[in-house]
């Protein structure tokens, strides 16, 4: 049995497949499987990993699905075939450091934790440098692919990916962390996320897809908090992650009228929870202070908005529908 397996979903990947698929050939962890899952992709994609699968048969298996279902689907369902005593996932336009899933194992066995994550780096093409991600906040913090689970934990607690919705990894995370009785963090720089124009997160032309499926999102994940008995002990967490989604929000390049529909539904959930009422004193929060601050008021959400815009270089006028001007991805506030 292996300890580690780690599922890479796949779907259009082939200008990047390769790259990631050889950075875990070089994992110097020796008992480690990897199961690629090809969603339906049209192009390559099942031809590259083939071609990994016959050279390393002992590390590669491949899960060719006939029908698409989506990153949530394809995760949950490499997570059925895995074997491993713990799992990752990997993007299939990322790659990993050599060491990065030996140094998770460790940690994870040695602190007996169920999570445990290690740091993150983004790098754009055709540039040889790498800068690193903050993580020292929860809401920093919402990657899987940086991370190692426990296989016999998730299965207990029955976590799964929200089939067929984006932006799936943060409520696995939270939901994670919140139900761990430990969660480690390695010291090492393991994971590196590719910057590219194909990513569906930094697509202006999907912005609002997404800043409407996050609402969706977001709600079920803390639907999902409270029906698990989560919530009361966690509301000061809970209050942050929607706070700050409200604050990165103001950096989309979508419409007024869908930008503060998104802040309005953080305010509902709010209000729905009674987030800041359980959360108590939490005017130390930046991301909580300026989301309580402006929430009830539309004209400072969009001045915000403007100001936010203006700094980054961006258009000082929101953009409307119709509009494809702003390219700037879409940027966490910290």
């Amino acid at each position: 049995m292996s300890k580690v397996s780690v599922i890479v979903p796949a779907y259009k990947a082939e200008r990047y497949l390769a790259a990631c698929l050889e950075s875990l050939a070089k994992q110097r962890m020796q008992d480690l499987e990897v199961i690629v899952v090809v969603d339906a992709s049209p192009d390559s994609s099942a031809d590259i990993v083939e071609q990994f699968v016959q050279r390393y048969p002992e590390r590669f298996r491949l899960l060719l699905l006939k029908d698409n279902v989506g990153v949530s689907q394809a995760r949950n369902l490499g997570m059925i075939q895995a074997k491993g005593d713990y799992i990752g996932f990997v993007d299939a336009d990322d790659i990993v450091a050599p060491d990065m899933y030996r140094k998770l194992y460790h940690c994870a066995v040695t602190e007996q934790a169920e999570v445990v994550s290690c740091q993150r780096l983004q790098f754009e093409e055709h540039c040889d440098s790498a800068t690193l991600i903050p993580t020292d906040q929860d809401f920093q913090n919402v990657f899987v692919t940086s991370h190692l689970f426990n296989r016999g934990w998730l299965e207990e607690n029955g976590l799964r990916f929200y089939p067929r919705m984006i932006f799936e990894d943060q409520p696995f995370l939270y939901l994670a962390r919140y139900l761990a009785t430990k969660v480690a963090r390695c010291d090492y720089h393991g994971y590196f996320y590719r910057l590219h124009d194909e990513s569906l997160c930094r697509d202006p032309l999907k912005a609002r897809f997404n800043i409407i499926e996050k609402q969706l999102t977001l709600s079920q994940f803390v639907a999902d908090a409270q029906a698990r008995g989560l919530l009361q002990s966690n509301a000061k967490s809970v209050l942050a992650c929607l706070a700050n989604s409200a604050l990165s929000a103001l950096y989309y390049p979508v419409d007024r009228t869908d930008l503060l529909s998104f802040w309005h539904c953080m305010a509902y959930l709010d209000d729905k929870y009674r987030l800041t009422e359980q959360s108590g004193l939490v005017s130390n929060s930046y991301c909580i202070s300026r989301f309580l601050r402006y929430r009830h008021s539309d004209w400072q959400i969009l001045l915000l908005a403007r100001w936010v815009k203006a700094r980054q270089g961006m258009p000082a006028r929101l953009p409307t529908l119709r509009s494809t001007a702003a390219t700037n991805p879409i940027q966490e506030v910290s």
